[in-house]
């Protein structure tokens, strides 16, 4: 029996792709003068920014040492920008309350780091209906390990075989699956 619903934040609770996307461009240009173009962004989608700067040292299009401070003003950039650009949907608004009042325990389970999960939880009005708000901050290895899923299953004292994640992309399936989770697939609607 399904007790508890996990979301993942970014594409499922809120649009915030664009906000990152923009954010770590303007932290890459600002340090190295280099970015990541539109058509690459899909091989960088659902990572985590140290995940993403260590394959761009890995290639040899970021210089190692620079990543601190890209990560450190790519996190500034998107707190400003998620302040700015995430706003509340009422479909998902009325969708976690739903479940909330129906009995489900809720989560988000994110690869972002603990400022961006609340910035965009309280941008999108949804933080009040989650139990748990995991980053990529309460984890040793974020997704696509099975890490985050394990630890929303500890705090909302649920076993994994009893949620249902959510997730937009392959690397948040592996992740939930790799947990034991139920998972259910959603396309971005942006794309449909």
């Amino acid at each position: 029996m399904i007790r508890a619903v996990l979301f993942d934040l970014d594409g499922v609770l809120a649009d915030a792709a664009d906000c990152h996307f923009e954010a770590l461009n303007l932290a890459l240009e600002e340090v190295s003068g280099i970015s990541v173009f539109p058509e690459e962004r899909d091989v960088y989608e659902g990572m985590s920014t140290r995940q993403k700067l260590s394959r761009m040292v890995e290639q040899g299009r970021l210089q190692p040492g620079t990543e601190e401070a890209v990560y450190r003003i790519k996190q500034e950039h998107t707190a400003r920008l998620a302040a700015e650009q995430v706003i509340p949907d009422p479909i998902k608004t009325i969708m976690c309350r739903s479940l909330s009042l129906s009995g489900y325990k809720l989560g988000c389970v994110s690869n972002c780091v603990r400022a961006s999960v609340d910035a965009l939880l309280h941008g999108a009005g949804l933080r009040r209906w989650m139990q748990v708000a995991i980053s990529n901050e309460d984890v040793i290895d974020p997704k696509p390990a099975p890490d985050p899923y394990v630890v929303a299953c500890q705090r909302l004292d649920v076993r994994p075989a009893e949620a249902l994640a959510v997730e937009d992309h392959e690397r948040g399936v592996m992740s939930a699956e790799a947990a034991g989770c139920h998972v259910l697939q959603i396309d971005d609607y942006k794309k449909v």
